[in-house]
């Protein structure tokens, strides 16, 4: 049975999880640009086939350890709302926020679309479905801080844990959805060309509990392993080829450039002796 806690004389739910509900607070026009009609997902709704870990890069304000209170917790949250809904047009971003307290805080609804990862999954036909985005069909959980160079605490740990299964638990959620660290997302463009999520979250520190935060049955992928059928894995190397006879025919043409140069230097070189 879900029980309420009260903030700042508001009321929000408790589920029995421990995580705090606050998703309605966000789930207005001062934080979702257009209105949240606009980033509704529409029905039907896309299997959610991924589960993302982040980390925040920061923390909006001093550092925050196991004894911070809820109020200051929400503090943060609203700056990174501001933060994300004036960069991306929705904040915060992502779905679920861990802090080190232990605490989880539901901030983005399950139906709507969120801006936590970049690209799409490389699954291009059916029965696996559209290469479809990834802020569609994945659900983000973040640590707040930064995890890059701090060893993340073990009540962080088992929030990001309690996180995945969280939304293990939502419907429509795969019960075999890979788990990934932000930087192992398989990823491609809309014409389906592998691209690199370029970041270092969730952090060197955090990488080494993904197995624990990933839970029973979860799965957490090399990086840089596409789920993609075998042809469509030939198309892109076969693109990838194409590239690479590009920059060879390239570096031929300035190798004979060079020898162009070097044997004008040397005639330079003559005359002026």
């Amino acid at each position: 049975m879900n029980s309420q806690v009260r903030l700042n004389g508001r009321y929000y739910s408790v589920n029995d999880r421990g995580t705090i509900d606050v998703t309605e607070r966000y789930n207005t026009d001062q934080y979702m640009r257009g209105g949240p009609a606009a980033w509704a997902i529409e029905e039907p709704m896309p299997e959610v086939t991924g589960i993302m870990v982040h980390h925040w890069a920061g923390w909006f304000g001093p550092v925050l350890n196991s004894y911070a209170s809820p109020e200051l917790e929400l503090q943060r949250l609203d700056a990174l709302a501001d933060f994300h809904s004036t960069a991306w047009g929705i904040g915060p971003g992502y779905n679920l926020v861990a802090f080190p307290s232990g605490r989880l805080w539901a901030v983005g609804k399950h139906g709507t679309h969120r801006a936590h990862t970049k690209g799409r999954r490389p699954l291009s036909a059916p029965p696996d479905g559209p290469r479809m985005k990834w802020n569609y069909v994945g659900r983000a959980v973040v640590a707040a801080g930064n995890w890059q160079d701090e060893e993340p605490p073990q009540l962080l740990v088992d929030a990001l844990r309690d996180g995945v299964q969280e939304i293990r638990s939502w419907p429509g959620v795969s019960p075999t959805a890979n788990v990934y660290a932000h930087r192992n997302v398989p990823t491609v463009s809309m014409n389906g060309t592998l691209l690199n999520q370029a970041t270092l979250c969730p952090g060197e520190k955090l990488l080494p509990h993904m197995n624990i935060i990933a839970g029973v049955g979860g799965r957490t992928p090399e990086a840089g392993i596409p789920e993609v059928s075998g042809d469509a894995m030939l198309a892109l190397l076969d693109e990838h080829d194409a590239a690479l006879d590009d920059v060879v025919a390239g570096m031929s043409e300035i190798r004979d450039a060079v020898v162009k140069l070097r044997g004008a230097r040397v005639k330079m070189q003559g005359l002026l002796l």
